[in-house]
C-alpha cells in the first residue's frame, strides 16, 4: 500500500513539475494559428518559444540578425518590447528582422525571415541531439508543421521529417548555446514549441526576374567596344542597365535585343566598370538589381593565366629562340631572355610580340637549365577558351625516374616533331600558327613546367608546382606578293666586244 501510495505521489509531482513549466505565453490573449502565405498576400508573424522553464529561456522572440553570432537565435523580451515596440500586437513598425511567414511547400512549409527573404536551413551535420546550430539559405528546409495534443492552445512544433534522426524539432537554445537555434529530438512542450502573434498582411505584386549576364562578373573585357548579352526569364520584360555604377531606373539605357553594350575605349587598362541592370515586365514590380565588375585588359590581358599553390623545383627558361621563319613580319624579335626564378617565372612577351601572318611557320626553341624535375606541357591558344595540348606532356624524373636529363629523353621518345639536347639543356618544337585568324587576333604558345600532376587547361589552377612562359604573337594581314616584272633585254654588237 505504501509503495502504491509512494508511486501516486510521484506521479503527482511529475505532473505539478510539469505545470510549473506550462506554456504561457507574453500576450496569450494575441497568439494566433499561423496561416501560410500566397503569392501575392504574405502574411508575417513574430515568433515565440513556448519554453517557460528556466528564467533566462522564458519569452524568447525568434529574429535573424547577420551582425550577431549565430545569425539565427532568439532574444529574451520579457515584456514582448524591443526598442519601443511591441513584436505581440502587430502592426508594420515591428523591424523586419523578427518577422517571419509560412510558405507553403511539398510535405510542408518553409520558414521565411523578411528582413533576409531567406529560409531557416538545416546543416547536413546536424542530428537531433548534437547542437548543431541552424543557418538561412535561399534553398532552405521543409519543415511539417503540428500542434501536439495536450499542449497550449496556438502552440506550433516545426518537424525536420527529411533529418537523419527523427523527430527533429526546431527549438530555442539558452544562454549557454548563445541563444542559436537547432534541432531537438523533445521538448514539444517547452523549447521545441512555438507561439505566433499576427504582425501584418501584405500585398504582393509579382515580381520581375532578375536579369541575367551571360559574361561572369570578374572577366575581362577589351578596351573598346564590348557587347553582352543579357535576358529575363519573365517574357515581355524591359531590361535597364547601367555602366557607371549608378543604380539603374526605367529612365536608364535599355538593352536592345538583349544586349548591354560597354564602351571602354576611353578607359585605362585594369580599369574596373561596375555594371548593374535591371527588368521591369507590365503588371509586375521592378527586378531585383543585378551587379557585376568587369575589369578592361589589353588583348594578352583577357587570357587566362595558370597558378601553383606552392613552389619547387621546376626548370625556368632562360632563353628562346625563332629559327626557320616562314611568314613571320620582318623586324620582329626573334631572340629573348625570359626573366623570373625556376619557383615562380611567369613571363611573357607581351609587350614585343612577334609579328606573323596567318599560316606561319616556325622553329621555338628554348633552353632551359640542366637541373629540376619538372614535367613540361605546351599548349597554343587562340583565347583562354579555345586552345590546344600540341606538345606534351611530357615527364620529369619526378614521374618517370632518372635524371634530370630524363625530361630531354622524354621529348627525344616522343611519337612528335619534337627534338632535344639534353647537354645543352635546350628543345625545339615546330610551330604553325593557325591559317584562320584575322588581323589583330593574338595566338599564344604556353610552354607549362608542372611537377607530377598531370594538367588539362593551360588555365590550371590549384596545380601543387607550377610556373609559366607565354610567347605571344600578334596576326597581321598578309604581306602583298609584288611580281617581278619581266624585262626584254637588247645587248648591242658594241657592248658584246669581239668574240
Amino acid at each position: 500500500m505504501k509503495k502504491l501510495l509512494l508511486s501516486a505521489l510521484m506521479l503527482l509531482s511529475a505532473v505539478i513539475v510539469d505545470k510549473a513549466y506550462a506554456q504561457t505565453p507574453t500576450a496569450s490573449n494575441l497568439t494566433v494559428a499561423p496561416e501560410t502565405s500566397t503569392s501575392t498576400l504574405y502574411k508575417w508573424y513574430t515568433m515565440e518559444s513556448t519554453n517557460d522553464g528556466d528564467a533566462n529561456r522564458r519569452h524568447l522572440f525568434l529574429l535573424y540578425d547577420t551582425s550577431h553570432d549565430p545569425a539565427l537565435y532568439t532574444v529574451l523580451l520579457t515584456n514582448g518590447s524591443v526598442d519601443g515596440v511591441n513584436l505581440t500586437s502587430g502592426g508594420e513598425s515591428i523591424p523586419d528582422k523578427y518577422l517571419w511567414r509560412l510558405e507553403q511547400a511539398d510535405g510542408g512549409v518553409y520558414l521565411v525571415n523578411k528582413a533576409s527573404d531567406l529560409r531557416i536551413t538545416v546543416p547536413s551535420s546536424a542530428t537531433n541531439s548534437n547542437n548543431t546550430k541552424l543557418t538561412m539559405t535561399e534553398a532552405g528546409v521543409v519543415w511539417s508543421m503540428d500542434s501536439p495534443s495536450g499542449n497550449t492552445a496556438n502552440q506550433y512544433c516545426f518537424n525536420y521529417t527529411a533529418c537523419s534522426t527523427t523527430p527533429a524539432y526546431m527549438n530555442a537554445m539558452g544562454s549557454d548555446q548563445s541563444y542559436g537555434v537547432t534541432i531537438y529530438s523533445a521538448g514539444q512542450q517547452r523549447a521545441s514549441g512555438w507561439f505566433f502573434y499576427k504582425a501584418y498582411e501584405e500585398v504582393v505584386t509579382e515580381k520581375t526576374a532578375t536579369p541575367v549576364l551571360t559574361l561572369a562578373s570578374g572577366s575581362g573585357i577589351q578596351k573598346g567596344i564590348t557587347e553582352i548579352p543579357v535576358s529575363c526569364a519573365t517574357e515581355g520584360a524591359i531590361i535597364y542597365y547601367t555602366v557607371d555604377g549608378t543604380e539603374p531606373t526605367e529612365s536608364s539605357e535599355q538593352a536592345p535585343n538583349g544586349i548591354i553594350t560597354i564602351d571602354a575605349i576611353a578607359y585605362d587598362y585594369e580599369t574596373v566598370v561596375t555594371v548593374k541592370a535591371v527588368a521591369k515586365a507590365e503588371g509586375k514590380d521592378m527586378s531585383s538589381v543585378v551587379t557585376v565588375t568587369y575589369t578592361v585588359k589589353d588583348a594578352y590581358g583577357l587570357f587566362c593565366t595558370p597558378a601553383a599553390t606552392s613552389t619547387g623545383n621546376k626548370r625556368a627558361q632562360s632563353k628562346g629562340e625563332i629559327l626557320n621563319p616562314v611568314g613571320v613580319v620582318d623586324g620582329s624579335t626573334l631572340v629573348f631572355t625570359p626573366s623570373g626564378s625556376s619557383s615562380s617565372q611567369a613571363w611573357s612577351n607581351s609587350d614585343d610580340m612577334v609579328r606573323v601572318e596567318p599560316g606561319a611557320t616556325f622553329d621555338l626553341k628554348v633552353t632551359y637549365g640542366l637541373g629540376g624535375w619538372n614535367s613540361l606541357s605546351i599548349y597554343q591558344m587562340k583565347s583562354s577558351s579555345d586552345y590546344t595540348l600540341i606538345y606534351g606532356a611530357y615527364e620529369g624524373s619526378w614521374v618517370s625516374g632518372g635524371s634530370t636529363a630524363t625530361l630531354f629523353t622524354n621529348i627525344n621518345n616522343a611519337n612528335d616533331a619534337a627534338t632535344a639536347d639534353a647537354s645543352a639543356g635546350t628543345a625545339t618544337f615546330p610551330i604553325t600558327i593557325p591559317d584562320d585568324l584575322s588581323e589583330g587576333d593574338l595566338v599564344v604558345v604556353r610552354f607549362i613546367n608542372h611537377g607530377g600532376e598531370s594538367i588539362s587547361t593551360p588555365c590550371a589552377t590549384g596545380v601543387g608546382e607550377l610556373n609559366y612562359c607565354d610567347y605571344v604573337f600578334y596576326v597581321e594581314a598578309p604581306q602583298p606578293v609584288i611580281p617581278t616584272e619581266d624585262k626584254e633585254v637588247t645587248v648591242s654588237e658594241s657592248e658584246t666586244g669581239d668574240a
